[in-house]
């Protein structure tokens, strides 16, 4: 009997949802990703400000330093509010640790050409954002507003995916 390991790869991006005024801070993209020559259609979609985590770099660090390089703003970052998964073909795993940030100001220009606009919107707004697919790969932000609403502890929520990710995998692997 032959036993294999699987690994694990883990995608890790860090994000925060600012709240001001009721209302939530989004961004929007500016052009389509390319990930391993699949295109992952993210031109006019919304989304909390966000990104990779960068080599040896703190979570909480990260956070703060995506809000500025794509709003040009800061935010009192709170806590770590939640912590949204995803895996494809039960080996990858996208994990993005979404910070809670109160308030914000604007600090100077935004650095980040992906970025077209950034806005506020209701909880209302961002459902129906979701029921016409405005938001980036599907990630759920109105379950995400609900939990950090809920009571402030930190929430696992789960990111259902879109389909071109197993494309994007697929192409990885195989290089």
């Amino acid at each position: 009997m032959m036993l294999s390991l699987v690994m694990i790869r883990p995608i890790i991006l860090v994000g925060c949802l600012v709240k001001k005024d009721g209302k939530y801070l989004l961004v929007q993209e500016a052009t389509d990703k390319l990930y391993a020559g699949v295109n992952i259609h993210t031109l006019g979609k919304w989304t909390i400000p966000h990104g990779r985590l960068d080599p040896a770099e703190k979570i909480s660090v990260a956070a703060p330093r995506e809000l500025l390089e794509e709003t040009g703003g800061k935010s009192e970052i709170k806590h770590l509010a939640a912590i949204v998964t995803g895996t494809l073909k039960k080996t990858i795993r996208m994990i993005n640790f979404v910070f809670w940030g109160k308030g914000w100001k604007p600090v100077k220009n935004r650095l980040s050409e992906e970025i077209s606009q950034f806005a506020w919107f209701t909880p209302t707004e961002i459902k129906e954002f979701e029921k016409h697919s405005f938001n980036r790969n599907n990630f759920p932000l109105s379950r995400l507003i609900a939990s950090v609403e809920n009571k402030g502890e930190i929430k696992f929520i789960n990111w259902d995916l879109p389909d071109y990710f197993e494309e994007v995998f697929e192409r990885l692997d195989s290089t």
